[in-house]
């Protein structure tokens, strides 16, 4: 395999313009693809039996499709690249496949949903980081230079715990 040298080329406007369309299509076949099965299965299939939970969960994540397609477009508007890693869209996106996840295994069984309270987990732990609650000083360079392990003081390690 041949080694590259040098900087890897960036994408062209063009080129994230229609990577972005295609994105949005392709979420957009998801979001679809999971709301029509739901309907056809509750409708055709359990029309008499139809409960308020079920009515209740596809508003939610009939709701959840709005706000993310809704956020991606205005990223798509303001040509940001929504194929970027570690970006917004990334999150957006990793929503929408989870709702749609859940929202077909729910055909199986309603507890299914349970996955979907994961989401705010996750998100916080990306927030605080992969060790949540510890904070650690250490390394700090003095006013020459020198660590606190090279001048004999000691390193203060300041430890923070999140109970849950």
């Amino acid at each position: 395999m041949p080694v590259v040298k040098g900087k890897q080329g960036t994408k062209g406007a063009k080129q994230i313009k229609e990577e972005n369309k295609s994105t949005y299509s392709f979420y957009s076949y998801i979001i679809i693809g999971a709301n029509i099965p739901v309907l056809i299965f509750h409708v055709f299939m359990r029309y008499a039996d139809i409960e308020w939970t079920h009515l209740g969960l596809l508003t939610f994540s009939t709701l959840i499709y709005i706000l993310c397609m809704k956020t991606m477009n205005s990223m798509l508007n303001s040509q940001l690249d929504l194929n970027m890693e570690a970006g917004m869209s990334e999150h957006v996106k990793d929503i929408i496949l989870v709702t749609a996840v859940c929202q077909v295994l729910s055909l199986a069984s309603l507890y299914a949903w349970l996955i979907w309270p994961q989401v705010p987990g996750v998100g916080f732990v990306q927030t605080v980081g992969e060790r949540p609650g510890s904070v650690d000083i250490r390394g700090a360079t003095g006013s020459d230079g020198e660590t606190a392990e090279e001048n004999g003081t000691e390193t203060t390690s300041i430890k923070t715990f999140i109970i849950f």
